[in-house]
């Protein structure tokens, strides 16, 4: 199937002066060589045709083929190879790009498909993934909900917590005394021991059930006053014209973090009697240290309620220093606390709290305006003490810069001037 093509340059007649490089195959001259020599782009440029201008090439002859009375040098030659093939038609042509396109389309075809059904398998595999998660979760919740309603009936904390075990216990009892009365096989004198016996049982969950509601009302109070003092004690909060928002401590509000503290020192109790000595003897130390400190703050003003503190105070440092057990000065430490408690919500004690007092209800209320003078005067001066006071110290009325109120007059609202 290949055909070789030869293409000889013959040798240099005598005479001829032309270099190797400028000899081409079928006696044609490049336009490159003669643009060498002459500075021209051709022979075949159409500005250098005219009519009287005759083409003539350097060479006389361009290829040379063998004969008998002529001796061509065939060592300069060169065979070129050109590797044609066999011969296709249009048709055959077509017909082979057919199968060819064919095959393309079966690999590319697979493809799609392939790439499909990976696409339908992950979305199946992520359905039932996430129907399992959410399987998981409804389990989750619905345990975490039952868990809830147990605990809420075990350890009641709200008011809905008691409504729905006082509803659940009345429908029990009731449900107990309609299967009794329904009961034919017992008299009448076993149906009242049965009705008794209920009773006893209604009486003992009754009682559980207030035990709770103290424990519950103890646990909220101090819940809602650990609430009210870190109300006290956040900082003030500014917002910058970039929009930033700053914290700021004033003096009030680190006067009331300063108590806050004080306070939960004096509800956090040491370790009990059944501890190591080494510890117990930290903790008291640790305790008196802390009771010398409540006595510091509550001695810079003289009023009753400080005098209380500092007795009480003076009170459990001479028990400890004694080795009283802990579990006898349970009820002086909750009265020092309380006492202490009463001094942070004061005004004049605690500027802060007085953004937490509780104005009483004055409308419709006949004599309204003297109330609220008397409420206000009550809020500037916590206590007013006349004559002597049981530590032996003289205390004087304190004067007030406003003006005196009035009392109102019978049967009308009242008026201050």
């Amino acid at each position: 199937g290949e055909e070789a093509v030869s293409g000889r340059v013959p040798a240099q007649a005598d005479g001829a002066d032309v270099p190797p490089r400028e000899l081409a195959v079928g006696g044609t001259q490049s336009g490159e060589a003669a643009a060498e020599r002459g500075g021209l782009e051709g022979p075949r440029h159409a500005d250098l045709r005219d009519e009287d201008a005759v083409d003539e090439s350097y060479r006389e002859f361009g290829t040379q083929m063998k004969r008998q009375d002529l001796d061509v040098d065939e060592k300069a030659d060169k065979v070129l190879r050109v590797n044609q093939g066999t011969y296709v038609t249009s048709a055959a042509h077509l017909e082979r790009s057919k199968r060819k396109t064919l095959v393309l389309q079966c690999y590319w075809r697979g493809y799609i498909a392939r790439k499909r059904t990976w696409a339908v398998r992950q979305r199946l595999y992520e359905r039932q993934v996430a129907e399992e998660l959410k399987g998981e979760a409804e389990l989750q919740q619905l345990a975490r909900k039952q868990q809830f309603e147990v605990e809420r009936r075990v350890n009641p904390k709200s008011k809905r917590d008691f409504e729905l075990s006082y509803d659940e216990l009345d429908a029990w009892r009731l449900a107990e005394l309609q299967k009794i009365d329904d009961d034919t096989i017992d008299d009448d004198t076993k149906k009242r021991l049965r009705k008794k016996d209920v009773l006893a049982r209604e009486t003992k969950a009754l009682q559980a059930l207030d035990r709770l509601k103290a424990k519950a009302t103890v646990r909220g109070k101090a819940k809602k006053v650990d609430a009210i003092l870190d109300l006290m004690s956040r900082p003030k909060q500014w917002e910058a014209s970039n929009g930033e928002v700053h914290e700021v401590h004033t003096p009030f509000t680190t006067r009331a973090h300063e108590l806050k503290d004080l306070y939960r020192a004096l509800l956090d109790v040491g370790p009990g009697s059944s501890a190591s000595s080494k510890s117990h003897r930290a903790a008291v130390q640790d305790r008196l240290q802390m009771l010398l400190n409540v006595k510091w703050t509550v001695q810079e003003f003289d009023c009753p309620l400080t005098h209380d503190i500092v007795d009480l105070c003076d009170r459990e440092a001479d028990l400890l220093s004694r080795g009283r057990p802990e579990k006898h000065l349970d009820g002086l430490r909750r009265r020092i606390a309380n006492l202490f408690l009463q001094f942070i919500e004061t005004p004049e004690f605690n500027p802060e709290a007085a953004r937490f007092l509780k104005v009483p209800n004055l409308h419709r209320q006949p004599g309204a305006a003297y109330y609220c003078a008397l409420f206000l005067l009550s809020v500037r001066v916590a206590t007013v003490r006349v004559g002597t006071s049981s530590h032996g110290r003289e205390a004087t009325e304190p004067s007030l810069s406003s003006p005196p109120v009035r009392s109102p007059p019978s049967g009308g609202s009242g008026v201050t001037t």
